[in-house]
């Protein structure tokens, strides 16, 4: 098992504005946009945005609440045998 975090997802206010600041202002390459979500790739990892209200219904929390943090991390294993050593 390699470590590694594959995914790293931003829930953001604004996402127009998020995209064009990460996009034009740090020079991020944008690999893709799907709807409402971009995709930066990193050296490997993917940076992600993701609209705040979004993120935490995908997540299953209120966004509003005081135990969400806006950002989430993954972790993609190579094969079913990778991901459960990992477990």
């Amino acid at each position: 098992m390699q470590p590694r975090i594959n995914i790293i997802t931003l829930g953001v206010k604004d996402f127009e504005k998020a995209v064009r600041f990460y996009e034009e202002g740090l020079g991020f390459p944008k690999m893709k946009l799907e709807g409402n979500v971009a995709f930066f790739t990193l050296n490997g990892t993917w940076f992600t945005l993701y609209p705040l209200e979004e993120l935490a219904t995908d997540v299953g929390v209120s966004a509003k609440g005081n135990g969400f943090r806006r950002f989430t991390l993954a972790y993609n294993g190579q094969s079913k045998e990778e991901v459960n050593q990992a477990l």
